[in-house]
């Protein structure tokens, strides 16, 4: 932060602070109507009204004035070197500025502003304990110098030492209370003490004091994103930038926010002007890569990422963020090169050892990925993404023991999750007491794990489910659940709480857990029987096809494909594909390279509640699908259910087999190398030949065993 100059002589700037030093010169003396009529008369003088300005001069010469102690009033040499001094200040000569201000020292003992300005000259050379005090022997000359303790809590800040800034700067604000830059400075001070509230009541009265200092507006954006104030940061770190378009350390901090507030579009403009303001700053490319990985422009992030290694070699960060990237892109070997370059560099950086964790883990690695995240936690014991990654490897194991209790760090990953008001249910008896279970994460997640209602209804609880509108009326189909709601609305009320996919952590999982029996959900008969009518004339093994899942979802790209993916499906005779996707991906289905395939779309056709997917299911032979909602829907129908698995598979289908805990209806397709999409469908295809001969045969059962 600067130190600040005062004028040659120690006069004010500005008018605010012409009239504000007049009232404490006139606080100083003995009040009588000559000094008085003066005041007014200077006052009238700087607001412009020459005829009040007149009259009042002519009545303080009219009046007797009191005695006033004496004004040290400087030799004429010494304030000739003072001037002279303060010329050379402002033509950035601090050395023989320096040598002026002594000589007016030596001249004059004394002179405060010659004592104040040495220390700007100092200060200029990075002399800070010699600054110091000469702005200590300025202030002990002349006690109402407010800009001398403004220099001297400045130059304590620069050397480190907050809390005397703190001092010094309320004693600023005490004699001049309308001036901002004390304000600003408590808020520094304030800041570096972590004591954010304060600092922002500071920042926000010098801010109100002088609204269009840019730099002002800064600090206060900084201090309410260390708070987690993300929207009002925004605000200010906008205002700054408005104030002063080149401000790129304001244009960094807006583009980091704005990341933060999940606008990503917005970030990248942001961090790429900070980026072009200072274009040899490797932090600020850095910058850009995260704002362009936000938005999934890996390649994009990729390059920015590598401009920021040519500038600095060095910067860990960069090299962590770039395996990032390169794993987003699916290129493994260069993602752990990359990541391995980091911790080559920063041995202790906890980041990098969660990152090279994943790359590990997606490789198939799963071992070496565990090791990575235990020793991120070790170097930084509360990092909730090392632990929820380190949960997920556990529960993908079967190691449900340790994962379920680890999976709780996934509230502190998922920062906008705010869990409902009341008390947290801990499993203990509830003798009628209202339980609300909350949904949380996807569709699937609420399908697959509403089976854990039976048991908190044997636990003594009235039921509760609240999830999104879309599930309401297949989920009410649950055993153990009494009333579906949706806390969003006004109304809900009840004893206490818990997410749903917390249950797990005190029931355990089936088979050891009672959970509801497979099927758990029951679709309304009467459109049963509509879509049976509708589908009467589908021949064949009729086969209902998703292969898109949620695109917010952050491994959708490793599990989703592209509806010519079936297309060997497509061409297994006596089958008839009928798509029950619904909403992202099912515009594929007008591709041209679809159109022979004959996929009849029975996803526009249904309503928007996924009841009434149910409803079409209970009417096909077999579901296929990638690991979306629909898999899931199928399995708690007890349907007939092939899933298509990306190599490194989501936790709940664990590492191996063909089968899961979960659903026993259900049959799983693994991919066996990391990316191989060609062989699952292939084993598809030869499986669904055998499943359409079945068919043809009459030996076609929707059971387990005809899966």
């Amino acid at each position: 932060m600067p130190v600040i100059v005062p004028s040659p002589k120690g006069h004010p700037t500005s008018e605010a602070d012409l009239l504000s030093d007049l009232a404490a010169q006139f606080r100083k003396q003995k009040p009588d109507y000559a000094s008085l009529f003066s005041l007014f008369a200077e006052l009238a003088h700087a607001a412009g009204y020459d005829d009040l300005h007149a009259e009042f001069t002519r009545r303080a010469t009219t009046s007797t004035p009191t005695p006033s102690p004496a004004v040290h009033s400087p030799p004429p040499e010494a304030e000739r070197q003072q001037q002279l001094g303060c010329r050379l200040i402002r033509e950035r000569k601090f050395t023989e500025a320096e040598q002026a201000f002594r000589e007016a020292i030596r001249l004059d003992p004394k002179h405060s502003d010659a004592h104040g300005n040495l220390g700007v000259a100092f200060a200029h050379q990075h002399k800070l304990p010699e600054a110091e005090s000469a702005f200590r022997l300025a202030i002990r000359f002349d006690s109402a110098n407010v800009t001398m303790y403004v220099n001297l809590a400045t130059c304590l800040s620069q050397q480190g030492r907050p809390a005397e800034a703190e001092e010094w700067a309320r004693q600023a604000i005490q004699l001049k209370p309308t001036l901002a830059e004390p304000h600003r400075i408590l808020g520094s001070a304030l800041d570096t003490r972590k004591k954010y509230e304060p600092a922002e009541a500071a920042f926000r009265e010098a801010a109100r004091l002088e609204p269009n200092h840019a730099e002002g507006r800064f600090r206060l954006g900084r201090v309410l994103a260390r708070q987690k104030n993300h929207k009002d940061a925004e605000t200010e770190y906008r205002e700054a930038v408005r104030l002063k378009p080149d401000f790129t350390a304001a244009w960094a901090a807006l583009g980091q926010v704005l990341t933060d507030l999940g606008q990503h579009a917005d970030a990248v403009e942001c961090a790429r002007k900070a980026a072009e303001l200072d274009p040899k700053s490797a932090d600020y490319h850095n910058s850009l890569g995260v704002a362009l990985a936000g938005c999934e422009k890996f390649a994009e992030a990729e390059t920015a990422y590598r401009e920021a290694i040519r500038l600095a070699p060095k910067l860990a960060s960069a090299h962590s963020n770039l395996g990032n990237s390169l794993r987003s892109q699916g290129r493994l070997d260069e993602a752990e090169k990359s990541l391995r370059e980091a911790l080559r560099l920063k041995p202790d950086y906890a980041e990098a050892h969660n990152n090279l964790g994943i790359a590990l883990v997606q490789a198939g690695r799963e071992e070496e990925g565990k090791k990575h995240y235990d020793e991120a936690i070790r170097l930084r014991h509360d990092y909730p993404e090392a632990r929820m990654n380190r949960s997920l490897s556990w529960l993908a194991d079967g190691d449900f023991a340790r994962g379920w209790p680890e999976y709780e760090w996934r509230f502190k990953v998922n920062k906008k999750h705010k869990p409902p008001p009341g008390p947290r249910w801990d499993g203990s008896p509830l003798n009628g007491k209202l339980l609300l279970i909350t949904s949380e994460q996807g569709l699937g997640d609420s399908i697959h794990f509403i089976r854990y209602a039976p048991l908190a209804k044997v636990r003594g609880a009235k039921v509760l489910f609240d999830c999104p509108d879309v599930l309401a009326s297949i989920l009410a189909s649950c055993p153990g659940i009494d009333k579906i709601v949706n806390r969003s609305k006004p109304g809900v009320s009840y004893d206490t709480h818990i997410p749903l996919l917390s249950l797990p952590s005190i029931f355990g999982v089936p088979p050891e857990a009672a959970t509801a029996t497979v099927p758990y959900l029951t679709p309304d008969p009467a459109r049963v029987e509509y879509w049976r009518q509708e589908l009467a004339e589908v021949p064949g093994l009729r086969v209902g096809i998703a292969w898109q899942g949620s695109t917010i979802h952050k491994g959708d790209k490793l599990r989703s494909v592209h509806l010519t993916r079936f297309a060997p499906l497509a061409a297994v005779p006596g089958v008839s594909l009928c798509s029950i996707q619904k909403g992202t991906g099912s515009d594929q289905l007008t591709d041209p390279a679809v159109a022979s395939m004959g996929v009849r779309d029975l996803g526009a056709r249904t309503a928007s509640e996924m009841a009434d997917v149910a409803a079409v299911m209970m009417n096909l032979d077999l579901i296929v699908a990638v690991d979306t909602a629909v898999v899931h829907l199928a399995g708690a129908l007890g349907r007939p259910v092939w899933v298509a698995l990306p190599f490194a598979a989501d936790w709940r289908w664990q590492r191996q087999g063909e089968t899961t805990r979960w659903y026993p209806t259900m049959r799983l397709f693994r991919q066996t190398t990391r990316g191989d999409w060609d062989g699952v469908f292939g084993r598809l295809a030869v499986a669904l030949a055998s499943a359409a001969r079945a068919k043809a045969e009459g030996t076609w059962e929707n059971t387990p065993e005809g899966v």
